[in-house]
């Protein structure tokens, strides 16, 4: 089988920012609590339940009567990655390149497509960077079996 695209996830992988992830986890349990309207330290436990449980949020949002699209709506609003993440010039150059050996390049997020668009301006890069980019907008989080 020729392989024919590379496909990339974005947090954890195309970025590194303990900053972040603490501005990311804390903006999520602010989310939950006000979609559910419930006290803070309840969404916290209801986060870690989720995390250790399905492993990602986007996967255990319906379990806790949360629509995903409009969690991340919410989300979306309290953060500003670029408060975290700085740009990383290589990674534009590296995808230049494997769109250059003649690779189709994607990306894969759990995120919605406005938070991606966030997370990659803040390293440097924009939507045009891929020729696809695949969001909880558009598809069941991964890890889905279809």
């Amino acid at each position: 089988m020729k392989i024919k695209a590379v496909i990339f996830d974005i947090d954890g992988t195309l970025y590194r920012s303990r900053e972040y992830v603490k501005q990311l986890v804390d903006a999520m349990c602010d989310v939950i609590s006000e979609l559910l309207s419930i006290p803070r330290e309840r969404a916290w436990e209801l986060y870690q339940s989720i995390r250790s449980r399905i492993g990602t949020i986007s996967l255990g949002l319906r379990e806790i009567g949360i629509d995903r699209r409009q969690f991340y709506r919410e989300l979306v609003k309290k953060l500003d990655p670029s408060q975290s993440i700085r740009p990383r010039p290589e990674l534009k150059r590296m995808l230049e390149e494997i769109r250059r050996m003649g690779f189709k390049v994607g990306c894969h997020t759990n995120s919605s497509r406005e938070l991606a668009r966030l997370v990659l301006n803040a390293l440097g890069l924009d939507l045009n960077d891929f020729d696809i980019l695949i969001t909880s907008d558009d598809a069941e989080p991964k890890p889905m079996p279809d």
